[in-house]
């Protein structure tokens, strides 16, 4: 008895998990500008999000490259912006086991934004 009608479509768990995670992310950040007002860090989080996934929409939904190709600029987006983040806006020490820790979390991100992406696109 699960009849639904054509103008009423079913929310996909995954993509109702994936909303939650990035109002969260909103709200955290609107209370961290409410309260501390703008700083270098909540900036470059904000326009980080948002950049990366409105690239990874036009990358899914708007070209036909192949997964490796996919994984590839996932990951070294994550890469690139992780460390830059890390080195420069933190200002953590970069030496030999953080780029480890950089790459690794790259890979394992990358890994799970293609599991998300095409889990997203087979429930259409």
């Amino acid at each position: 008895m699960d009849q639904r009608s054509p103008n009423h479509p079913k929310i996909d768990n995954l993509l109702l998990a994936l909303i939650i995670a990035i109002g969260s992310l909103l709200f955290n950040w609107g209370r961290d500008i409410y309260s501390n007002g703008w700083s270098l860090e909540t900036f470059f989080n904000i326009a980080n999000i948002l950049l990366f996934l409105l690239t990874s929409y036009s990358i899914e939904s708007k070209t036909r490259l192949s997964t490796t190709t996919r994984g590839l600029f996932y990951f070294s987006y994550f890469f690139i912006v992780g460390t830059f983040a890390s080195v420069v806006i933190s200002k953590n020490p970069i030496n030999g086991q953080m780029l480890f820790i950089y790459l690794f979390l790259s890979f394992i991100g990358s890994l799970i934004w293609q599991f998300i992406c095409k889990k997203l696109k087979t429930k259409k």
